[in-house]
């Protein structure tokens, strides 16, 4: 019988220590502390993607702000002299339309007629074809040289594209033949279209500093 006692005893005295060490385990204000740090620590991440994603969205956002711009090519001096225009949509053909406006930076001179429409543009396997109206011909001053820089003011223009590796120029549809009995290889007397395709000729450019 007092066996029977001492075991149950010891078995109610092993109860109560679990117990009590299981009590202050959960309690134990340390352990409130690490699970609030793993708390935090998660806030933190999450905080830390969503400024990043902000940031990216800026970026993106500015990237596509980012003003449209093409470079045109005038006579000045001796040379061709780069112009550029903002806000326009970057594309061949606009960049013809924009040249025959002609230039607004001071110094840079233009020879063809105001009058000159595009009649028609195209690009077929990197080469642009140019269809001016007759009144190009109508040009009122300038020799060899004005001739020849505008032939290249055209081309230069057009090969700032990857798209466009070589230029050939027609009026009212033709590059040989004659247009109200003037002939159009000969352009205005002096250099002609006698040379067709144009390409790229980088030693007419004036380089510029900054």
């Amino acid at each position: 019988m007092k066996k029977l006692f001492l075991t149950s005893f010891s078995i109610i005295i092993v109860a109560l220590s679990l117990y009590v060490g299981y009590s202050l385990t959960v309690d134990r204000p340390g352990n409130e502390g690490i699970n609030t740090g793993a708390k935090s620590e998660t806030a933190a991440t999450e905080a830390n993607k969503e400024k990043d994603l902000k940031k990216s969205d800026s970026k993106k956002t500015s990237g596509d702000k980012k003003e449209d711009a093409i470079t045109l090519y005038y006579q000045n001096g001796d040379y061709l002299k780069a112009e550029t225009r903002t806000g326009i949509k970057p594309t061949p053909e606009t960049a013809i339309k924009e040249l025959l406006k002609g230039p607004t930076d001071s110094g840079n001179q233009y020879f063809i007629p105001k009058t000159t429409k595009l009649l028609s543009f195209k690009i077929v396997d990197r080469t642009a074809t140019v269809n001016f109206s007759k009144e190009i011909f109508d040009r009122t001053r300038g020799g060899a040289t004005e001739e020849e820089l505008t032939i290249y003011s055209i081309a230069n223009t057009l090969t700032e594209f990857s798209s466009v590796k070589e230029v050939v120029i027609q009026i009212e549809g033709t590059s040989d033949g004659e247009v109200d009995g003037r002939p159009v290889q000969d352009f205005w007397g002096h250099v002609g279209f006698y040379d067709q395709p144009f390409k790229r000729d980088k030693a007419l450019i004036k380089e510029t500093t900054q």
